[in-house]
């Protein structure tokens, strides 16, 4: 199971997130602030430099100009720390734009300001992910399935945390949780066919990848874990 297939999971949440945002490689500079757009700006909500800025921004995401539109709604952002949406949006770019550790924070910082969500809670997931910390990641993850049990985002990325952690029993809960939701998820039965290969549970594992080859045959993951314990997830 590599990380591409986490970038396939991404791309659900994207459409939901780049509303308000909202099984994975690459690790950034902090945008500096456009000319002309002055932080007192900005109060409680965009003004109307603000709102050029935010439209400037729209414009050079659709052009996958990232960093550019992150760069744009940065002042903003600074300007009113408590508003929710220009947070959670500097982040949702900044994920886009590969800047995982900035992105990583600026969800926390939209976390907090968004007490009882998950939206922010995921692209904080996701871009601890992206940096590699499965010990974060997994305790955001715990968090976002306390407050919605059946996340497929949430627990998809969690039992690849945990999978990486090396808590194959844990990661094979989870994924088998989400095989029963979605029984003909390739990816997700592959998951947890190496978790089950990881934890010893060797016949459990034989099972899985026989499942995921009735329908996808030859499947090269599958096969090389009916090889035996050593193969590559």
């Amino acid at each position: 199971m590599s990380r591409i297939s986490l970038r396939g999971s991404i791309a659900l949440g994207f459409v939901a997130w780049a509303l308000a945002w909202g099984h994975s490689q690459a690790y950034a500079k902090k945008p500096q602030r456009p000319v002309g757009i002055a932080p007192a700006a900005v109060k409680s909500e965009p003004s109307d430099a603000g709102a050029a800025a935010l439209q400037r921004s729209y414009a050079l995401e659709a052009s996958r100009d990232f960093k550019g539109a992150a760069a744009a709604v940065q002042p903003l952002a600074e300007a009113s720390p408590k508003l929710y949406f220009l947070r959670v949006r500097l982040a949702y770019l900044e994920l886009c734009a590969e800047n995982y550790r900035a992105s990583a924070e600026d969800y926390a910082r939209a976390a907090k300001l968004e007490g009882s969500g998950i939206e922010a809670l995921l692209g904080h997931q996701q871009a601890l992910v992206m940096l590699a910390d499965y010990k974060a990641a997994a305790s955001v993850g715990f968090e976002v399935v306390r407050r919605d049990p059946l996340n497929y985002l949430a627990n998809s990325r969690l039992a690849w945390s945990l999978f990486n952690l090396k808590q194959f029993d844990k990661s094979a809960e989870v994924y088998a949780k989400l095989v029963d939701l979605y029984p003909t998820d390739s990816e997700m039965l592959l998951g947890l066919g190496y978790a089950q290969l990881r934890a010893g549970a060797h016949p459990a594992a034989q099972q899985t990848f026989r499942r995921v080859l009735t329908m996808l045959p030859g499947n090269k993951r599958a096969l090389a874990g009916l090889a035996g314990p050593r193969a590559a997830p």
